[in-house]
């Protein structure tokens, strides 16, 4: 069964053989319409997965000339006008697709996936149930429903696909990749881990499977086989931001200095490939490691204009201002934040410190006092009761 993907991969080229078949009409008229359709489907699924959508098109009603009621052409012009988004035509050849066919199980998950591409969750899982009711232990199919199921926010339904899928095929590797990634969503790293391992005992080192791997090492505090990690993903597939991102993220729990300066030295680099809110944040992290506070300050400026509703954007620009002396504008910047999101309790803590700070003992008391109740947190609640003694 193929299946619908909107980003497509590129892949190896037409090959001479199939481009002069194709070229030579001649040739096609001598053969049978069997075996010209399904050259013509061999080329125009070449171009499909090549990006080369418009190619694609053509062959593809090339061999609708030839069998106009083939479910397999059908299909390959729905995916095709579904890569341009084009739905509406989409949705009329996978529809016909399924109606000259009604165990085309092709037919009902492409409509499925032009339903998710739509954003239309309920309909694209009504389509993948009644592609499991022709085949109800097909791998693609359980895999594809539990990507959904991620879609709609509904993680332990997922799980519950996918472990389906690789019972009913255990060699069915891409599934164990998704449940890798929905495991580190879960920050269940050591769980991803076992999966990841899994797949490289298996033959199946690639640089997504490294890059994961180094997450999940990131995620359990461990930046020294995070590095070793994400170096190896740097080393099989083709560096990018993503990787130095994370490199960036696992020099930055390194205590030292040095640590610090790798970690703005990566953040720089992946900021030249991709703006992000995340980089700017976290080289801003960097830099006020360094006590480079100016810098710092323009960095998290920069990160909050990108994502201004993120919390800690907001709190970093504060702290970003506190450690340059500058105490009233990082409390007017908290107090700011906090309007947004009165729920965040650093912010709550960070606004206590700067009072403590400015020598305003009364206020941070009851700052601390109400964090303490809320954390229950003993070290807080004796912060609190300093600041009590301070204000008498």
């Amino acid at each position: 069964m193929r299946m619908v993907s909107v980003k497509v991969s590129r892949v190896a080229g037409v090959s001479f053989a199939v481009a002069f078949l194709l070229l030579t009409s001649t040739l096609c008229l001598a053969q049978s319409g069997g075996d010209v359709v399904g050259a013509f489907l061999q080329a125009a699924g070449q171009k499909e997965s090549r990006g080369d959508f418009d190619g694609a098109l053509v062959l593809y009603e090339k061999a609708r000339a030839f069998k106009p009621a083939d479910p397999q052409v059908l299909n390959g012009l729905g995916r095709t006008y579904l890569a341009k988004r084009n739905y509406e035509k989409a949705l009329s050849f996978f529809r016909e697709s399924v109606a000259k066919n009604k165990d085309n199980v092709a037919g009902y998950c492409n409509l499925a996936q032009l339903f998710e591409a739509t954003q239309r969750y309920d309909d694209a899982m009504s389509f993948y149930k009644a592609a499991l009711a022709i085949a109800p232990h097909d791998p693609r199919v359980l895999n594809r429903v539990g990507l959904l199921c991620i879609k709609r926010n509904r993680p332990h339904e997922a799980m519950d696909f996918f472990n389906l899928a690789i019972k009913s095929d255990p060699k069915a590797y891409y599934v164990y990749m998704n449940r890798a990634r929905l495991l580190i969503g879960m920050r269940s790293f050591k769980g991803a881990i076992v999966n990841l391992d899994y797949l490289i005992t298996q033959g199946r080192r690639s640089a997504d499977v490294y890059f994961s791997l180094g997450v999940c090492f990131n995620g359990l505090g461990k930046p020294e086989m995070a590095l070793k990690l994400l170096a190896e993903a740097e080393k099989l597939g083709r560096p990018s931001h993503v990787i130095w991102g994370e490199m960036g993220r696992a020099y930055l729990q390194l205590p030292d200095p040095e640590g610090a300066r790798n970690a703005k030295r990566m953040y720089i680099r992946a900021l030249q490939e991709k703006r992000l809110a995340t980089y700017h944040a976290n080289l801003g992290s960097a830099l006020l490691r360094l006590d480079e506070n100016g810098q710092a300050t323009r960095q998290f400026e920069k990160a909050l204009q990108l994502d201004s509703a993120n919390g800690m954007n907001v709190n970093n620009l504060a702290t970003a201002y506190f450690k340059s002396g500058e105490k009233e504008r990082a409390l007017a910047i908290l107090d700011q934040g906090l309007r947004a999101s009165p729920s965040l309790m650093t912010m709550h803590y960070n606004k206590a410190m700067i009072l403590k700070e400015m020598g305003r003992a009364q206020e941070a008391a009851a700052i601390f006092v109400d964090l303490a109740k809320q954390r229950n947190s003993k070290s807080i609640a004796e912060l609190a009761e300093l600041q009590l003694q301070k204000a008498e």
